[in-house]
């Protein structure tokens, strides 16, 4: 299983503005919505399930806090991994 940070176009509007890597990330909401969506079929399309887990950004910006680490986008895959390990009522 393959685990994306998803977003609604308000935490994304959101990411934009407090991600410490905001110049890497796509321009807009659309233009990320259809890059996840492709990769999405992709993942898919190889044999391979896909759980979308959306992403509250203001709980981002506090774990990053508690964690010493900048939002990019190490972190934000870290963060993510924790909140699927908590899904499949592991530790995380």
């Amino acid at each position: 299983m393959v685990v994306f940070a998803w977003y609604d176009s308000e935490q994304w509007d959101e990411l934009k503005r407090v991600a410490a890597d905001s110049g890497n990330l796509d321009e807009s909401f659309a233009d990320w919505c259809a890059n996840a969506l492709r990769a999405e079929r992709e993942i898919q399309a190889a044999g391979h399930s896909v759980m979308r887990l959306l992403v509250n950004v203001a709980e981002l910006e506090a774990w990053c806090r508690d964690q010493g680490v900048a939002n990019t986008s190490s972190a934000r895959a870290q963060y993510v991994a924790q909140l699927a390990s908590r899904a499949a009522g592991g530790e995380g």
